[in-house]
């Protein structure tokens, strides 16, 4: 039995790695990371680690090397990341589900000098400048598994995250050891995190939720579970795992955390703390809530979070959640134009300073400058601010209103997107004169999309090839839902686009089902797929041939599609086959040969009755989690999947 944590809560600047080091020595035997039944222990994830930190360092990698990790959530993911970081370099999460010609651009760009990854996605990122190496074929035996002498600073780098980017270029952001610690040392104190607590690895491994998730539970000796991707896209199967697991913390995405708080749960969950970010709130928890929802807020500049705040119940009428109080360490100011502080109650930008805040940009000493500013008045010399182009006020209560952007920057689905990174790519394609990229809201309460605005060089142009293009120069979720064909690009008298006069996206100009790919439906289960599909994307038509996920579908809406399908035909039918089956032909015909068939798929989950699929199920999203690589790549083949950044 391990003492309980709050003793030996060791030095707050300790290198993560290094507090793991501590836990492996401590509690050898206990549980690092569990997925689909295998156990990953302290001592074997240490000791994998150390044979490969020390491969690493034999081919030079160390301080300021950047090394780059394409893995999935696994135990694979936490030994290359932890070896890298044992080696003295930093890491580069990049993720396998979205690889795409940004990906190559991004490793290029930190001058990676190798990427660890598998040969399932080598492939796809052979033309890299960085060597590419398959984990799995590592030969290293001979290799010592001991903790190694090296010394790190706080000011070492520890990781590189990226972000998109205004030029048409990601930017990376540079996160030093000192404030990923400073990450690990509040939320222990925080979570009251412990040996104790059983944690989830969910977030995208190339989403800086994935670092919050990852290094706080395994410096204070906790464990980590990993679900499975189908688990993921049914929400009742996610908390029926979660409470199978004995899950006591956890972070999802707001759109699916909001899913989960309108399910039922038992007044014993071992879940005690459910973490939130990435987009806004628009839901409290009910009185009887057996956990704590916790809402927070923070740019990839300041290590993951900024602020947190406990949510109240319902009993607070109308008003969203707020994006509640800074966390220890971090001062968060609201500033006019000319830097000076705001009443409490008037909106201004968001500036943020602390040991959390990144070094800077990747390559961009101009952009460092623009974002970090000096500290007006600073406590310390040197002192900086980032300002981070968000908009807030400050509640009576001292906590903040997120109140949107300044600027161009949008978040779809939790990921940070400049358009101008799109229309950078636009512009880089021969077959575009002119393009403008451009954020659509389709309804009040809806995720926005982007929409770009395209004027063809030497011809009528053609949408299908440009978003082929697209497709295989950015990831899934930078590719535009809509795409307007125009003969100029409307400007202003300082001959800027007149963003104004750009015309509205038309969904009543789509064409009539009968125009569209395949026609019109020609028996009841292919209309009744056709409606449901209608419904939930929000079109006036969808043709036969039209494939889900070209239509704007994700998986979390996908899942949506499942459900009704369960209640409409019974709970057999397997998710995946939503997944192989994209067009309202290809599943009708599969579930008529199902039918017929007779077949069932036991381990899919039971069709939910409505009361148990949460008050939001229309508004949930959660881009990215394909069930099948293969899936996702035939997508972007044709026309491209839209998930999310967090």
């Amino acid at each position: 039995m391990v003492d309980a944590h709050p003793i030996d809560r060791g030095d707050a600047a300790d290198p993560v790695h290094r507090r793991f080091e501590h836990w492996a020595a401590r509690t050898p035997e206990a549980p690092a990371l569990s997925q689909g039944g295998r156990v990953t222990s302290y001592r074997e994830l240490n000791e994998r680690a150390n044979r490969l930190a020390a491969w690493l360092a034999e081919r030079g990698a160390g301080p300021e090397i950047i090394v780059g990790v394409c893995l999935p959530r696994g135990p694979e993911l936490a030994v290359a990341a932890l070896a890298v970081l044992k080696s003295g370099a930093a890491y580069l999460p990049l993720d396998p589900e979205h690889l795409s010609q940004r990906s190559v651009r991004a490793l290029n760009a930190a001058d990676s000098p190798l990427v660890l990854t598998t040969a399932e996605f080598a492939g796809a990122l052979s033309e890299a400048r960085a060597e590419v190496v398959d984990i799995a074929a590592v030969e290293l035996s001979g290799y010592s598994p001991m903790n190694s002498e090296r010394e790190f600073r706080p000011g070492d780098l520890a990781y590189v995250v990226f972000t998109s980017g205004s030029t048409g270029e990601p930017k990376g952001v540079l996160v030093e050891h000192g404030s990923l610690a400073n990450l690990a040392a509040w939320d222990r104190e925080a979570a009251t995190l412990g040996p104790e607590d059983r944690g989830t690895l969910i977030a995208s491994p190339g989403f800086d939720a994935s670092v919050w998730e990852l290094w706080p539970p395994l410096a204070c000796g906790a464990s980590l579970a990993v679900p499975d991707r189908e688990t993921l896209l049914v929400p009742a199967r996610l908390r029926d795992w979660l409470l199978r697991e004995g899950i006591t913390v956890a972070f999802l995405p707001t759109p699916l955390a909001e899913r989960l708080i309108g399910l039922t749960w038992p007044a014993d969950a071992p879940l005690r703390v459910l973490r939130t970010g990435g987009d806004r709130l628009h839901l409290r928890p009910a009185a009887d809530l057996p956990f704590v929802l916790v809402n927070n807020y923070g740019p990839s500049e300041n290590t993951v979070v900024a602020t947190a705040g406990a949510v109240a119940p319902d009993a607070a009428g109308d008003a969203l959640p707020s994006i509640g109080w800074p966390i220890a360490g971090t001062e968060l100011r609201i500033l006019d134009a000319e830097m000076a502080p705001v009443a409490d109650g008037v909106v201004g930008e968001i500036f943020l300073s602390g040991p959390g805040l990144a070094r800077g940009y990747l390559g961009r000493p101009d952009l460092t400058a623009e974002r970090f500013v000096p500290d007006p008045r600073p406590v310390m010399p040197g002192a900086r601010l980032y300002r981070t182009g968000d908009l807030g006020r400050r509640l009576p209560d001292g906590s903040v209103e997120f109140a949107g952007r300044g600027d161009d920057q949008v978040k779809i689905r939790g990921r940070r997107i400049e358009p101008g990174e799109v229309t950078g790519v636009l512009l880089g394609l021969p077959g575009v004169a002119a393009a403008h990229v451009g954020v659509h809201v389709p309804r009040p309460s809806a995720d926005p999309e982007l929409v770009a605005y395209v004027v063809p060089a030497g011809g009528p142009g053609d949408p299908a090839t440009l978003r082929a293009e697209l497709a295989r120069a950015l990831p899934d979720y930078l590719v535009p839902r809509h795409l307007v064909l125009l003969g100029a690009l409307p400007t202003n008298a300082s001959g800027k686009v007149d963003r104004r006069a750009l015309p509205p996206v038309d969904r009543s100009a789509a064409p009539a089902a009968a125009e569209r790919p395949g026609g019109s439906p020609s028996t009841d289960l292919e209309r009744k797929i056709v409606a449901i599909w209608q419904e939930l994307l929000h079109l006036d038509a969808v043709g036969l041939d039209d494939g889900f996920f070209e239509l704007g579908g994700h998986s979390l809406l996908l899942a949506d599609v499942h459900s009704r399908l369960c209640a409409e035909y019974g709970p057999g039918l397997p998710l995946v086959a939503l997944f192989e089956h994209p067009t309202p032909r290809s599943l009708a015909g599969y579930l008529l040969i199902r039918g017929s068939a007779g077949e069932a798929d036991p381990a899919a989950p039971p069709a939910q009755p409505a009361a148990d699929t949460g008050s939001v199920a229309g508004q949930s999203r959660l881009g990215g989690r394909s069930r099948l690589r293969s899936a996702a790549q035939a997508r972007r083949r044709s026309l491209a999947e839209a998930p999310t950044e967090q």
